[in-house]
């Protein structure tokens, strides 16, 4: 159950024939999504979280709409299906959440957390910290961090 709601909230890769970019400049710092964590696009310029945390949006309400034309075209009804499709926000949580674990190198943390000889509950405590500091940093995504959490389980609500 909890692997479940944990994969649930993994990232998953952008949608076919999103673009990426071709190269990354000497210095720039870029996730595994392809994302320039190094500048707002202005030369020098400190990454903006509210021009971040829009720009994220954006993205993940276009995967949003991707998804939802896909699954109508592949004639599913929107009314069956649209309440199990994660929110706009939920979406920037597990792409934030996919960023951290990339650029931390948290890939040896989180193998642990989730070997199958882990303690009780160190998968949930790994998945708490990371989320915990998602919403500390991105205080507008604090309510959905917390409501993600509460699908955990109960000591973590």
């Amino acid at each position: 159950m909890v692997f479940l709601a944990i994969e649930l909230m993994g990232a998953r890769p952008p949608p076919y024939g999103s673009p990426r970019p071709a190269c990354n400049p000497a210095g720039a710092a870029r996730t595994a999504a392809g994302r320039d964590v190094s500048s707002s696009g202005r030369k020098g310029a400190p990454l903006d979280p509210i021009d971040t945390l829009d720009t994220l949006r954006a993205e993940a309400r276009n995967e949003l709409d991707a998804e939802i034309e896909r699954r109508c075209r592949d004639g599913e009804d929107p009314w069956q299906f649209i309440h199990e499709l994660p929110s706009v926000d939920e979406r920037v949580v597990r792409i934030l959440r996919f960023d951290a674990i990339e650029t931390q190198g948290l890939h040896q943390e989180r193998a642990q957390a989730y070997h199958p000889t882990a303690r009780p509950g160190q998968a949930e405590r790994f998945e708490f910290g990371l989320l915990r500091t998602i919403a500390l940093e991105h205080p507008e995504l604090t309510r959905t961090v917390w409501s993600m959490l509460g699908r955990l389980g109960p000591s973590f609500a």
